[in-house]
């Protein structure tokens, strides 16, 4: 989307009279969709290479239970970094300051809510703010209780939600000139 603006193509991609809520939505799904095929080929390939590493001792069908658990409960912690990524391209219409703005915020974000966490360790929910530990708790979500998973799986759902709103209504009433 920013790559649309900054190189003049935005005009074709809104010149066939589709609603921009569809292709704003068809750009966020791709994009979920991609990482879900980039995360099944990076298991697939890591499966395969330990396999042939380590061999096939203590690998059991829970194993491939939890993997695709992991993936699977990975979902709308990929759209919701899907979707503040084109949020920040509609408002920014530039891809190099929205990869920079979200890569400062990948690691300022978890360091103060680790800090804070640190400070009130009673403060259960800060681990529910953090990207980090949000895709650290759902890589291992047996070990956790269902409620933590659960609430993590809900707040990133409503982040979700409100960053696709905000970006698709953006898009929607963008100047594209």
């Amino acid at each position: 989307m920013g790559a649309d603006y900054s190189a003049g193509t935005i005009r074709n991609t809104l010149s066939y009279f589709a609603k921009r809520r569809s292709i704003y939505a068809a750009k966020c799904i791709t994009g979920v969709l991609c990482c879900l095929a980039y995360s099944l080929v990076c298991l697939v390939v890591s499966v395969l290479v330990g396999i042939i590493l380590f061999g096939s001792e203590g690998f059991s069908s829970l194993y491939i239970l939890r993997l695709l658990g992991q993936v699977l409960l990975s979902l709308p912690l990929f759209a919701g970094m899907i979707g503040i990524g084109y949020c920040l391209l509609v408002y920014t219409k530039k891809s190099s300051i929205t990869i920079a703005v979200y890569l400062v915020g990948i690691i300022i974000l978890p360091s103060l809510t680790y800090q804070l966490y640190q400070i009130f360790p009673s403060a259960k929910w800060l681990q529910i703010c953090d990207p980090l530990s949000a895709f650290s708790v759902v890589s291992r979500f047996w070990e956790f209780d269902s409620f933590i998973v659960a609430m993590m799986l809900l707040t990133w759902l409503a982040v979700d939600a409100a960053v696709i709103s905000i970006g698709m209504y953006r898009y929607e009433t963008a100047d594209v000139a």
